[in-house]
């Protein structure tokens, strides 16, 4: 009797042995077969699968057994699915809200060649740079100039006092006050003559290297003048503006001047 309830268990145990070899081999099988279907399948149509047991061959309570087992699968298997998609929905949203597709990206943004194209390198000068309104400096100002200014105060019987010299070097000015009035000494630094004319009406010219004295106002009195310089160059011009006012109150007789002059080659 004991040999023969030995028997029996060893049958069982080799039963239940076969019996998860046959589930074994039938999920393998299936496997396969999906795969297989898989690869038949168009990719704009995806099959669903669900994993399913191959019970084929089992029965009484392993069958049972694993039919339950077989259930709960689906279901975790089926929860998980839908959280899947769920979270795929709501990637699609994020993607679609805060990120460009290709096509939007391209028409927002610039790729290098065109940004090249579009905007200035790091180091690149801009063509336009030396423009302002697109107009070049050639339209503000004709040729080449400079400008000077000097003050200076004389003294009654003093000596002259520098007052300034043109940008270019061409002409110097001096000034001194005298018991007839204030006065400026222009020098001709250049070798050729150049002609002036003053606000007040007189004129006269210079020779090369030499100079003139021109009257600014009478006595210790407050006066001003305009001189204006014409060299033999056509295109070149001089312009003195001159003043010139009584010292401080009180103290010896002086005349305090202020000069400013232009030059000018168009």
């Amino acid at each position: 009797m004991a040999e023969y309830i030995k028997f029996r268990l060893r049958a069982a145990k080799a039963g239940v042995t076969m019996a998860f070899l046959a589930l074994l081999g039938g999920l393998a099988e299936r496997a396969s077969a999906e795969r297989g279907d898989a690869r038949a399948r168009s990719a704009s149509a995806p099959a669903t699968w669900e994993p399913k047991l191959s019970l084929n061959g089992i029965n009484g309570n392993l069958r049972t057994s694993l039919i339950k087992i077989d259930k709960d699968i689906g279901s975790v298997y089926d929860k998980d699915q839908k959280l899947l998609k769920l979270d795929i929905k709501q990637l699609s949203a994020t993607f679609k809200t805060d990120y460009y597709s290709k096509d939007a990206a391209n028409a927002t943004f610039l790729t290098d060649k065109d940004a090249t194209l579009e905007y200035l390198g790091k180091d690149a000068p801009a063509a336009n740079s030396d423009k302002l309104g697109g107009m070049s400096p050639q339209a503000f100002v004709q040729g080449d100039g400079g400008i000077s200014t000097g003050g200076a105060t004389a003294s009654l019987g003093g000596s002259l006092m520098p007052l300034l010299s043109s940008a270019d070097g061409t002409l110097t000015v001096s000034v001194e006050l005298t018991k007839d009035g204030s006065a400026a000494q222009i020098v001709n630094n250049g070798a050729s003559a150049i002609d002036w004319v003053t606000s007040a009406g007189t004129n006269g010219t210079i020779n090369g290297a030499g100079k003139a004295m021109i009257p600014v106002a009478k006595g210790d009195l407050a006066g001003q003048v305009t001189i204006q310089f014409l060299p033999a160059v056509q295109s070149q011009a001089f312009t003195l503006i001159l003043s010139a006012e009584p010292g401080a109150v009180g103290a010896a007789q002086t005349q305090r001047f202020v000069g400013q002059m232009i030059n000018g080659d168009g």
